[in-house]
């Protein structure tokens, strides 16, 4: 009795799995008879199947399961109706429909549907003389599809003619109207969807408009654009951005082709390529910009002018001539550089008025204070800031720096520098410094704009904008500098006379490696000195064999140089700490 009860049991769990995983299709004369295989159904969820656009002749269809007449339905309603179990066939009228089937009670209707496309510019390079992209529809109201739009206009239209057809003015959504007009389309990639009832449509996702961007001095210097944001591809805004003294363009797509310049400001109209750079004066603003028809605006607050004033900075006029303006990025700190002062006194000032003036007795640094006492400056060229806020300011001398492949801890020539020290601002120097195989320049207050190369090693005269200089050895150096000559030396500290080339006279392995250095060679080995890439020592070591072991363990992640001694020479390589 139990082995009937389980036999039972299993063969209705079986059953069970079967009506759940079982295909439905649907066959008969108004397809290709009852004698060839189902047209499968799709299913959309746990009980209801979909069948789109299949093209039925007039005839009679039935639903049934697993291609199997076990499981089959019908009934004599059409369209829509209750299918029964070993049910009547269902008479069809020849058209294109949309089929749904309910597994669980039956149901089912036949939809038919004219077919409803998008034509235009937007949708493909043949335009409005192409064909339709038609969109798909699972009740004969709704159709839609998502597609890749270009910039363009486009309409829809019934069964690929022009007699019904519906368009508008608005995106991307509104409601279309019987040859209305064209709809017009911003680039990108959408889900668009319309109703055959009610015309109504709508494209949802992301716009892919044409990049426009403000570069130049007075934003982040002509090899950095300024993304500008859109809603619709032609009216463009920068929101609240600090702009400084300078000039600026607007150009498209990161390139050159097409930009636009002017020379008004703060508004005015751009012209399509223009040589024209757009004036700034140095604030905050929202930037708009129109790219159809090129008119822009700068909206914001001028940041006030702060200048220095008197016998320091104009030894013929004193108080009577004008102020050398600084420069800000923010309001507050502001800044000059590349000045040459005449040993005398001075004020800072706003606006270049006697409103506003500071001053105080102490230096090289202080805090001016409102109507304070003149500064005296000795002469020569300084780097100055000034706090318009709190009055604190300093005076320091330009700042060399050296940059470029051979910089170990620097990134090339993108910066940033590494800086040189000097007591007199003239001389400039730096011990130790470790510098690879490959070429660097001089330049001051971490600007191109003044710089000095040359083709000369390990000594020359750097001239303005000169060549890179070449440096030839691995090695750590002591550099000399001085800025009103251009004379450079740089003198090789480790470099010894019996120095030699060491590639196939001792190997260190594994390298990059993260727990020891193993150090062979054919002769035999006194020294090895470990320094990083600031020249910084970390390590010495007294050797007396062929053989050596510097434990990697004790070092940090990094770049190092080994200057390995034998008792043929000396060579400098770089070890790598993983």
């Amino acid at each position: 009795m139990k082995k009937i009860v389980f036999s039972l049991t299993l063969l209705f769990s079986l059953l069970n799995i079967h009506s759940q995983i079982g295909t439905i299709g649907i066959l008969g004369t108004a397809l290709q008879g009852y004698t060839v295989p189902d047209t499968d159904m799709i299913q959309i969820s746990t009980y209801e199947y979909v069948l789109e656009n299949q093209l039925f002749s007039t005839g009679t269809v039935k639903f049934r399961q697993d291609n199997d007449w076990e499981i089959n339905w019908g009934n004599i309603s059409f369209p829509s109706g209750t299918g029964f179990q070993n049910g009547a066939e269902i008479p069809i009228s020849a058209g294109t429909y949309n089929v749904r089937f309910n597994k669980s009670n039956g149901e089912y209707s036949f939809f038919a549907h004219a077919n409803i496309g998008i034509i235009g510019t937007a949708v493909s390079s043949s335009g409005f003389n192409g064909d339709d992209v038609d969109l798909t529809t699972i009740d004969g109201v709704i159709f839609s599809g998502y597609f890749p739009f270009l910039n363009g206009e486009m309409k829809f239209r019934q069964d690929n003619s022009w007699t019904t057809n519906w368009g508008s003015t608005t995106f991307p959504s509104g409601t279309a109207i019987q040859n209305g007009a064209n709809i017009p389309i911003a680039a990108g990639n959408y889900l668009v969807s319309f109703n055959s009832n009610t015309h109504e449509y709508n494209f949802s996702g992301t716009a892919t408009y044409p990049t426009i961007s403000l570069i130049g001095t007075a934003a982040s210097g002509w090899t950095t654009d300024i993304d500008m944001a859109t809603t619709d591809g032609i009216t463009y805004t920068l929101s609240n951005y600090t702009l400084t003294n300078g000039e600026v363009k607007f150009r498209q797509n990161h390139g050159w082709t097409p930009s636009w310049g002017g020379t008004n400001f703060p508004n005015g109209t751009a012209i399509l390529n223009s040589s024209d750079n757009i004036p700034v004066t140095a604030g905050i603003y929202t930037v708009t910009f129109n790219s159809s028809n090129g008119t822009y605006t700068f909206i914001g607050n001028l940041f006030p002018s702060i200048g220095i004033w008197g016998p320091a900075v104009d030894s013929q006029n004193g108080y009577v001539g004008q102020d050398v303006d600084m420069t800000t990025t923010d309001g507050i700190i502001y800044t000059l550089s590349g000045f040459y002062f005449s040993s005398g006194n001075a004020y800072f000032r706003q606006d270049n008025t006697t409103t506003n003036v500071w001053g105080s007795t102490a230096y090289p640094t202080g805090t001016a204070i409102l109507s304070g006492p003149s500064l005296f400056i000795p002469g020569g060229e300084h780097f100055v800031t000034f706090n318009r806020i709190t009055g604190e300011y300093s005076f320091t001398f330009p700042s060399i720096g050296v940059i470029g492949t051979a910089v170990v801890n620097g990134n090339g020539f993108n910066g940033p520098d590494t800086d040189l020290t000097t007591s007199d601002g003239f001389t400039y120097t730096i011990e130790p410094i470790f510098l690879t195989v490959g070429e660097l320049k001089f330049r001051k207050d971490d600007s191109w704009t003044s710089n000095w190369g040359s083709t000369s090693y390990p000594s020359g005269t750097g001239t303005q904008d000169g060549p890179n200089i070449p440096i030839n050895v691995d090695s750590t150096y002591s550099i000399s500098f001085d800025k009103s000559t251009g004379n450079y030396v740089f003198n090789d500290i480790w470099l010894g006379t019996n120095s030699f080339s060491g590639n196939n006279l001792f190997s260190v392995y594994p390298n990059p490696t993260v727990n020891n250095w193993n150090v062979v060679s054919k002769e035999v080995i006194t020294k090895i000195e470990i320094t990083d890439v600031l020249g910084k020592s970390v390590l010495v070591k007294n050797n007396r064999s062929n053989q050596a072991i510097v434990y990697a363990n004790d070092f940090r992640t990094g770049i190092y140089f080994a200057k390995i001694t034998t008792t043929k020479g000396t060579q400098i390589i770089k070890l790598v700490r993983k």
